[in-house]
């Protein structure tokens, strides 16, 4: 989000020509980021627990556009992205679901060496009713220590 909001004050200063759409779909993000976390806080301390999941129709292909745009601004990494078609649906928790690919994304970008550009690759297929996500990235990998 601090990401979002940076890239956001430097097309402030440059005057940038697409400055309104880059302020509504900077802020539509922030909010339903921020909407996540007051979520998971409350039942944290509520419940002092995750969050019990909230099965419902959730449209995979905003939840990952969403997600992909949180980090698509981090320095010295590309994406590989090719979205899936609107409207795909599964049923699972909406924002259970965007923070676990944010996980896994932020996983990617920390993984990524000093000494090249990060690329992380991210495809998903949709086969006979299912929908299969894969995500690889260049990083260093995981050390044989911690595997």
């Amino acid at each position: 989000m601090k990401l979002s909001l940076q890239h956001l004050q430097y097309a402030i200063q440059r005057k940038d020509a697409q400055l309104e759409e880059k302020i509504k779909k900077t802020t539509e993000l922030l909010i339903t980021q921020i909407d996540s976390l007051s979520a998971m806080a409350e039942e944290f301390s509520s419940f002092a627990k995750m969050p019990e999941p909230k099965m419902e129709k959730t449209d995979l292909a905003t939840v990952l556009d969403s997600v992909i745009h949180l980090f698509d601004k981090e320095q010295n990494v590309t994406f590989d992205y090719i979205a899936l078609p609107a409207e795909t649906y599964v049923m699972a928790d909406q924002h259970q679901l965007g923070r676990v690919f944010t996980n896994i994304i932020k996983n990617a970008v920390q993984a990524k060496t000093e000494d090249r550009k990060g690329l992380i690759r991210f495809r998903a297929t949709i086969e006979k009713g299912s929908v299969d996500e894969s995500l690889e990235d260049n990083g260093s990998g995981i050390t044989e220590i911690l595997r």
